[in-house]
């Protein structure tokens, strides 16, 4: 295409000079700050991000190097959760790209064969705030017991025994046991984790060194079929392509839809020969999130509460807030009380209530002359209970009816006002039809 690509390696310290740079996030941003290395990147004209959907180069987005530049951000699953850096505050717009089911139609993907697997109750689980998704260390201990080691071997064995797969477990030590497990079963394994600190960690690394290796050692075992199986945590997600790969086993839950479909994912890619895939699920992911083929709503905005698409407000172009700013128009998410690229201040919700109340009022003062809705509108404004509003409409009514008929009018029934009529006639509550009711 004419370019002149530069990797940017973790080891080569010069500062590239061609017309496309490749880099690692990680490597840029243990560089970026540097002169050469910021003077450089401001001469960039159109940044390309894959796996957007990762927050690894939010350190980029967040500076001002790439003001008014180009950004394009790729990714199959353009979804973030939790307190995750809104994909809204970065990109524009979302182009969709060709559907799964589309692709399974002209051979770029396989169908899956799903098996769900009997899982444990994640629902008293705690969340990561951060996240979205459950805390790794309760996650664990739902995982972390000999009858569920057991069954992802024994259902490994009963419906992929000798298929390439890749297990995804909790964490690096639950990766580690399951693949130990594996292996006692007679099942071709190996581990692959990033390395664990801590005396216990080490010990069991020292234990276990036999069933793992250098990455791209193992992974070369994988492909050419010196061993079946793979046992991760969190290290073959996103971006590790093997398309001859025949199953993924899901021994671990997730809350995050994106982390589900990258890791089913792997299994999907087409190749020759190659008619399905194969999802052990042992988390409840497939009922938590649907099949990897199905449509799904994408958006570049989420709900920070719990993850999914998140509802959304434009911010008004033409009105001016409190502050005296005017709106600009994006669309954000509906629960910024401030536009984060123009800083409109939305009215509060209860700015909102307060001036609908006022609104019913419109200047009237006088309890005698207000209706029962506004009655009922002046005590949510001035902090009186509700039973306040009913001594009033007692005591301003001519009789029993037309006490009934005004709390109809504010939506109670009649069992309430039979009830609260007795009480007011057992405590001969007075009436007073034409002077105005004293406080």
């Amino acid at each position: 295409f004419g370019l002149s690509p530069e990797y940017i390696s973790p080891k080569y310290r010069g500062v590239p000079t061609g017309n496309c740079i490749v880099a690692m996030a990680q490597t840029l941003q243990r560089r970026y700050k540097l002169p050469k290395w910021e003077a450089l990147l401001k001469t960039v004209d159109f940044l390309v991000i894959d796996e957007a959907h990762i927050s690894d180069f939010n350190f980029i987005l967040e500076s001002d190097l790439f003001t008014s530049k180009f950004i394009l951000g790729v990714t199959a699953t353009p979804q973030r959760s939790g307190k995750q850096r809104q994909l809204g505050l970065d990109y524009g717009a979302l182009v969709l790209g060709t559907p799964s089911r589309t692709l399974r139609e002209q051979g770029h993907l396989v169908g899956c064969r799903y098996f769900v697997v009997d899982a444990p109750d994640l629902s008293k689980v705690e969340r990561d705030g951060k996240t979205g998704d459950y805390k790794p260390t309760p996650l664990f201990e739902m995982f972390n017991n000999p009858q569920r080691y057991d069954g992802v071997v024994a259902e490994y064995l009963r419906l992929a025994k000798g298929k390439s797969a890749i297990c995804y477990c909790v964490n690096q030590t639950h990766a580690i046991l399951t693949c130990e497990e594996f292996v006692k079963a007679g099942v071709r394994a190996k581990y692959l984790v990033s390395g664990m600190s801590g005396d216990e960690g080490k010990e069991l690394m020292i234990r276990t060194r036999s069933l793992t290796g250098k990455r791209d050692d193992i992974i070369e075992e994988l492909r050419s079929g010196r061993i079946d199986v793979i046992v991760n945590a969190g290290i073959l997600v996103a971006g590790f392509d093997y398309p001859a790969l025949q199953c993924v086993l899901l021994d671990l839950g997730t809350l995050s839809l994106t982390k589900y479909l990258q890791m089913v994912g792997r299994s999907v890619r087409g190749c020759e020969g190659k008619k399905e895939a194969l999802v052990l699920d042992f988390g409840g992911n497939i009922a938590r999130h649907g099949r990897y083929e199905d449509d799904r709503e994408w958006a570049v905005w989420h709900n920070e509460s719990g993850g999914g698409v998140a509802l959304t407000k434009e911010c008004p172009k033409e009105e001016t807030d409190s502050e005296g700013k005017r709106g600009c128009g994006k669309l954000i998410a509906i629960g910024y009380s401030r536009c984060p690229f123009c800083d409109f201040r939305f009215t509060t919700e209860a700015e909102l209530r307060e001036a609908h109340l006022t609104e019913l009022i419109d200047g009237v003062f006088r309890w005698r002359d207000m209706t029962p809705t506004q009655l009922m509108a002046y005590a949510e404004l001035n902090g009186k209970g509700k039973y306040w509003v009913f001594n009033q409409i007692w005591m301003g009514s001519k009789d029993n009816g037309e006490f009934r008929k005004a709390m109809r009018e504010l939506g109670y029934k009649n069992g309430f006002i039979y009830r609260l009529q007795e009480q007011y006639e057992s405590k001969k509550r007075k009436r007073y039809n034409t002077d105005e009711p004293k406080g």
